[in-house]
């Protein structure tokens, strides 16, 4: 079973990798940075990573959080709505689970 020190770090990557791909898909461009974020985090998740845990549940119930910092991040700052208007969320939960399972 995780640790609760271990799920929150857990989170914490998970939050991390959606925002990043939450990018990708948004501003059509792939950042040589993000890609070190993205293997950072897919590397920590699969150091902590407990079956027990549904990631697909995990990064739906983050999905707001990673909206909102991603329209910080997109264009100099926009609106959450604009954000979500680009893309599509189970395609970047998918794109996100597929990651993390290479």
């Amino acid at each position: 079973m995780i640790k609760r020190t271990e799920k929150k770090q857990m989170k914490s990557y998970l939050l991390i990798l959606l925002i990043h791909v939450l990018k990708i898909h948004a501003q059509k461009k792939y950042v040589a940075g993000w890609e070190n974020s993205i293997r950072t985090s897919v590397k920590y998740i699969n150091r902590l990573k407990d079956n027990s845990i549904p990631f697909d549940l995990e990064l739906a119930d983050l999905w707001e959080e990673a909206l909102i910092h991603a329209s910080i991040e997109i264009d100099g700052g926009c609106t959450v709505n604009h954000v979500e208007s680009l893309v599509d969320k189970e395609l970047i939960i998918l794109h996100c689970l597929t990651l993390i399972n290479l």
